[in-house]
């Protein structure tokens, strides 16, 4: 019988998507994707005691939305005793709309203002907020819609112009805020497309031409694509997307959804990439959400878990954080799908509620569910932050939350791989 620790390994490897099994060999792998090599664990860089663990209050918008969140007073007001950082939401087109004039008053004031209530700064870029001067250029490729050929002014992940516009912007932030910036959160949960709406987003031009290397490389020339998919393609560049699951043969559609994960785990490392040429050692915090396990979502849980390893230091923030909130065992799911493989490697796992409205009853839930994952971060907006039982005089969820973690001892849970299919 396998051993839980070897099989934990085994995840971490291959992810979820790998797990199918094929009379096909393993094609080596391309340069930067995952191999049968595990990154060895780094150094432990994790919280200690419960001292050490980041309660980040969110969040800030810089600049302000109209109609949004007063940030003076969400600092002002609204920061309790145990809150460590804040966390500001960076839009890019509106700090930098016109190329190398930056509008960074109000996060300067900000930072000065953190500072006096004794909070340290989570940094969120939201660089798929793209300056229109960046859309001029010839190197901007939006996403396209396989399906429709609808386009969205998100940047490509398969372009490479994409990592130009980011490196830019890293390279401005490093150079005037490094030193004041705590913890910088990857700009997206990982998957694809936020906000935008649930599709396969790879009609473009760069991702058309990533898949048709992919499979080359995949089953060494057309012979062996051919039998696998049971086609007739005579040149390398008709290869396609297939339309749908069921106008071509599963072994086609594996290989497509199969790549679609794979190019998102790639275009993750790639962006890491350029955030560790800027900042060197400040930790990096990487959210991944998703409520299911759809294809088109192109989330690998255990491959993006894995992948980070090699940018320490860092954390995977689970944002389930009391999802499903009438059908338990709600968020239980998807954090023992990464928070085990995050501890095999010290990677952090951090926790994220969809919204800020708990009750006090919910959030205890969350208490232990975060606590039998071994959350080493823990992300709240300030109105959960704020709650108490009705006898209680003031509010208490951080003493709470610190009463219950247990930083530094891995949690006990029995575990298996399970994939049902009305829960999620």
């Amino acid at each position: 019988m396998i051993k839980r620790r070897d099989f934990l390994k085994l995840s971490a490897r291959v992810g979820a998507a790998s797990l199918i099994c094929t009379a096909n060999p393993p094609a080596p792998a391309r340069a930067g994707e995952l191999t049968d090599t595990l990154p060895a664990p780094s150094h432990d860089n994790l919280p200690k005691s419960v001292e050490d663990i980041p309660f980040v209050n969110g969040a800030l918008n810089i600049p302000t939305f109209p109609r949004g969140p007063n940030n003076r007073g969400v600092i002002t007001d609204q920061t309790l005793p145990g809150m460590t950082h804040i966390e500001i939401y960076m839009n890019w087109a509106r700090l930098e709309a016109e190329r190398d004039r930056w509008n960074m008053q109000e996060f300067d004031d900000m930072l000065r203002l953190s500072q006096q209530h004794g909070l340290k700064i989570l940094a969120f870029p939201n660089l798929n907020n793209t300056p229109d001067w960046l859309k001029q250029t010839a190197g901007f490729q939006p996403v396209v819609n396989m399906r429709t050929g609808e386009t969205h002014d998100f940047p490509s992940p398969w372009a490479p112009g994409t990592y130009d516009g980011f490196d830019h912007f890293y390279s401005y932030l490093a150079a005037h805020y490094e030193g004041q910036i705590d913890i910088i959160k990857y700009f997206i949960e990982v998957g694809l497309m936020s906000g935008i709406g649930s599709d396969f987003w790879c009609g473009d031009r760069f991702a058309k031409a990533d898949f048709r290397q992919s499979m080359a490389e995949r089953y060494g020339g057309l012979a062996a694509l051919n039998t696998a998919w049971g086609t007739r393609i005579s040149a390398l560049n008709d290869i396609s997307f297939p339309a749908s699951a069921k106008a071509v043969s599963m072994r086609q559609w594996v290989d497509f959804v199969t790549w679609y994960q794979e190019s998102q785990v790639r275009a993750l490392r790639r962006h890491l990439t350029v955030i560790r040429k800027h900042f060197p050692k400040t930790h990096i915090d990487v959210p991944m959400g998703f409520g299911s396990d759809l294809q088109r979502d192109g989330c690998d849980r255990t491959a993006i878990c894995a992948a980070v390893a090699a940018f320490a230091p860092i954390s995977i923030r689970s944002t389930h954080g009391s999802f499903n909130r009438d059908q338990p065992p709600r968020a239980y799911w998807f954090y023992k799908r990464m928070a085990p493989v995050c501890h095999i490697l010290n990677v952090g796992f951090g926790t994220e509620p969809p919204g800020g409205d708990l009750k006090y009853p919910e959030i205890c839930r969350q208490y232990f569910e975060d606590a039998s994952a071994g959350a080493t971060l823990i992300f709240q907006y300030y109105q959960n932050f704020h709650l108490r039982p009705a006898s209680a005089s003031h509010a208490q969820a951080i003493e709470d939350y610190k009463r219950i973690l247990r930083p530094g001892r891995r949690p006990v849970v029995d575990i298996a791989v399970l994939y049902p299919t009305t829960q999620m």
